[in-house]
């Protein structure tokens, strides 16, 4: 992953955080063809003391199929970005540029075929986006003849994480002046992406400032 000192985030607590607050990943697996799926991951430490993520794939997808126990896959989750236009910087002329969060996690692939640790992963998965609502759904809403259905056409699965890198662009490189220049020109922009990446550079910035 290209991340230059400025925008490196060394911290594991501080990637993981981020991957719990931007959960929607991409799958990478290169065994028989390079192949990719989009979808929510959730991490979590084993019993082991070592950090996993755990999700399940539908049996319609190949990807499962073409992966052995073991093989390496990577993950990568994106979290909020946006164009930087120069004229928002009031330091000097620059250059267009984009400001983003993001993480790659690589590991092992474990497939699960466990019927109540399938089951586990599914009640996790829907608990985790679930937590906020006032009356949240569960699985148990559903009939068992329904769920057990739904359940064999999933394969679960868990990927033991062996490293974990994240990059924050977001502005670190750039003078106050500039990044208060940023942080303006997003708030102004139409878009809920923009005014987080500007929450973003404020928070990143002020800990620079602090450090």
């Amino acid at each position: 992953m290209y991340r230059p000192k400025y925008y490196d985030e060394p911290d594991h607590e501080a990637i993981a955080a981020m991957i719990r607050a931007y959960p929607f990943a991409t799958l990478f697996s290169a065994r028989e063809q390079l192949w990719a799926t989009h979808l929510p991951l959730l991490p979590f430490d084993g019993a082991d003391g070592r950090r996993r993520l755990i999700g399940h794939l539908a049996k319609g997808n190949r990807q499962w199929r073409m992966l052995r126990d073991g093989d390496d896959v990577l993950a990568v989750f994106a979290g909020p970005h946006a164009y930087i236009s120069p004229r928002w910087y009031p330091d000097e002329p620059d250059v267009p540029t984009w400001n983003y969060v993001a993480a790659h996690v690589y590991g092992r692939w474990r497939p699960i075929d466990d019927w109540d640790k399938t089951r586990a992963v599914l009640k996790d998965t829907v608990a985790r986006f679930e937590q906020e609502s006032e009356r949240p759904w569960t699985l148990d809403t559903l009939d068992s003849g329904i769920t057990s259905a739904l359940q064999r056409g999933v394969q679960a699965f868990e990927i033991v994480v062996a490293r974990m890198e994240a990059a924050k662009k977001l502005g670190q490189d750039k003078s106050a002046e500039d990044v208060a220049g940023v942080v303006s020109g997003l708030g102004e922009a139409a878009g809920a992406e923009q005014k987080n990446v500007a929450v973003l550079m404020e928070q990143a910035n002020k800990r620079q400032e602090k450090g």
